[in-house]
């Protein structure tokens, strides 16, 4: 099973996704699950104190007034009080991340730093430790921090969503056919996770016009 999510660290979704995903995989009986993480900045090379709040961000991102959005996060408490940061180059250590079989960890790590911990993640020294306690190699983190490595790799990301027909994040795709939009309880996954594995048993013979199933 392959699960693809697109996602950024200044969507409050994409926090709250993640967390019931990292519970979702723990239960989930089948380890056997490819996660390939999508980058999608919101507001894409978004300069420090260009946006006030994270309200601002998404309302920016929607297109919609800033009410809006405070009435849509009314009764969630993670996004009060959150000052926005870039997040370019932490999309870019994401990708180094990935090559080095911690994208997951990583995410998961800045995600829960930022919301839970009101930490500044865009600091390059806390990226730089971050990193380094995922084993990564110190001289390859300094390079992306100093350099823009790994932006196309951000930006393709980004293109190729459009492309898709998607234009809100968190999006979740299970095996490129089966989407998911937005926030998931862990059991929504789990039972997600499940009618996929059913669809991956069945096999669609065809010859012409004329489909066999099969089991």
């Amino acid at each position: 099973m392959t699960i693809e999510i697109w996602f950024d660290f200044m969507c409050p979704q994409s926090y709250l996704l993640q967390m019931s995903f990292v519970e979702a995989l723990k239960q989930y009986p089948d380890k056997n699950i490819d996660v390939l993480y999508r980058s999608y900045e919101m507001i894409p090379g978004m300069e420090e104190h260009s946006e006030t709040s994270l309200y601002d961000v998404i309302a920016k991102h929607l297109l919609i007034e800033r009410d809006e959005v405070e009435a849509f996060f009314k009764d969630f408490p993670i996004i009060q009080d959150q000052k926005p940061y870039p997040v370019s180059h932490i999309h870019r250590l994401s990708h180094l991340a990935k090559i080095n079989h911690q994208q997951h960890a990583f995410i998961t790590t800045v995600l829960k730093d930022y919301y839970e911990n009101h930490v500044n993640v865009s600091d390059h020294q806390y990226l730089l430790n971050t990193c380094l306690n995922l084993g990564i190699p110190q001289d390859k983190i300094l390079e992306v921090l100093q350099s823009n490595k790994f932006q196309m790799q951000v930006d393709s990301n980004r293109e190729n969503a459009i492309v898709k027909g998607i234009h809100r994040i968190p999006h979740m795709r299970i095996n490129g056919i089966q989407p998911m939009y937005g926030f998931q309880k862990v059991n929504q996954l789990i039972q997600a996770f499940d009618y996929a594995k059913q669809l991956e048993k069945r096999k669609d013979v065809c010859d012409d016009d004329t489909c066999a199933v099969t089991k």
